[in-house]
């Protein structure tokens, strides 16, 4: 069974404070580094979502950080990719691997 907690942060804008939903965290060997993606939208709605990505720091969740060149453009992708294309339960099975 799997753990479903709903993490969000809140996110200073120009525009003012913004609370953002958190979809996934991974870590990837190839980049050293952990991802999160991320979304200001709603879910739940058949309405899209915008997505966002970014690095974080597992020891302070306060440090989030731009992705830095292709190399994490590429990760993130891999992961966009990898988690359209499969079944929750798959997903579930490989998150140790990914």
């Amino acid at each position: 069974m799997s753990d479903e907690r709903e993490m969000t942060f809140i996110m200073h804008t120009p525009e003012g404070d913004v609370t953002m939903q958190v979809l996934f965290t991974f870590y990837s060997q190839e980049t050293n580094a952990n991802y999160m993606l991320y979304t200001p939208d709603e879910l739940g709605t058949d309405a899209p979502i915008s997505l966002s990505a970014c690095r974080y720091d597992p020891d302070d969740l306060t440090r989030i950080f731009p992705l830095e060149g292709d190399a994490d453009r590429n990760v993130v992708q891999g992961f966009i990719n990898y988690i359209s294309t499969h079944t929750p339960e798959e997903i579930e099975k490989a998150a140790p691997l990914i």
